[in-house]
């Protein structure tokens, strides 16, 4: 089964969780997906799973970004990357904040 007329993903945040479901599900489909997160070790083994592309970069990282996206058309992009922060909410200190909501604005 195909989601025609699209044929190429691109999904961050693709290592774990609801990422790679993502991954998992579209390449179901019959897409082509690119994997994107910092964690090259999981996403190897979601490729060797699915068939997937493996991209290890940091959606942070504008020059990878470019040019994962300069080298490759895109008909679906899946934005899932957040930001790892270890502790409890309660303990959360402004800077983390901050970067975290630098990162999506």
């Amino acid at each position: 089964m195909t989601i025609q007329p699209y044929s190429t993903a691109l999904v961050t945040g693709a290592s774990s969780g609801i990422g790679a479901a993502t991954v998992r599900r579209l390449r179901e489909l019959g897409l082509e997906v690119h994997a994107v997160a910092r964690d090259k070790e999981r996403l190897t083994k979601l490729a060797e799973e699915t068939g997937c592309i493996v991209q290890a970069a940091s959606v942070a990282d504008l020059d990878a970004m470019g040019a994962i996206f300069k080298n490759h058309e895109i008909d679906i992009l899946i934005n899932n990357a957040g930001q790892s922060r270890t502790g409890n909410i309660t303990n959360t200190t402004e800077e983390d904040i901050d970067a975290h909501f630098s990162q999506i604005m």
